[in-house]
């Protein structure tokens, strides 16, 4: 059995012939990023001057795996902008390595650990 390899140019199929060079288009999809996809640019913000690091971590962060830092404004609060899906999110601030709550955040539900996590719609 013989073996062809096969590529596609303009949505058709040919074969390559023997001593020809043909570029191939690599494209790169973000997971999550669906045709369509209506992201949004979610900003977050903690106030302490006094902080030495503040990453935000929450369920779209896979929590501590991907945590996002944020980065202190001159007036000493801290900030980040993160594009977001619509969908209800869950997050808390590591603040020196301490877990700290957003104090603008009024919407919050318990977590597994007694503490709570702070709730982000996105629309």
């Amino acid at each position: 059995m013989r073996s062809h390899t096969h590529l596609r140019k303009a949505d058709k199929w040919f074969r390559p012939r023997k001593g020809k060079h043909y570029m191939i288009e690599q494209v790169m999809v973000k997971p999550n990023a669906a045709r369509g996809s209506k992201t949004k640019k979610e900003t977050f913000s903690y106030n302490d001057a006094q902080a030495q690091s503040v990453s935000l971590v929450g369920n779209f962060t896979d929590w501590e795996q991907n945590a996002v830092p944020l980065k202190k404004q001159k007036n000493g609060a801290w900030k980040a902008t993160v594009p977001l899906e619509p969908g209800v999110y869950e997050y808390r601030f590591l603040v020196d390595g301490e877990w700290h709550n957003d104090q603008e955040c009024q919407n919050r539900r318990l977590n597994s650990f007694g503490a709570e996590n702070c709730i982000r719609e996105v629309r």
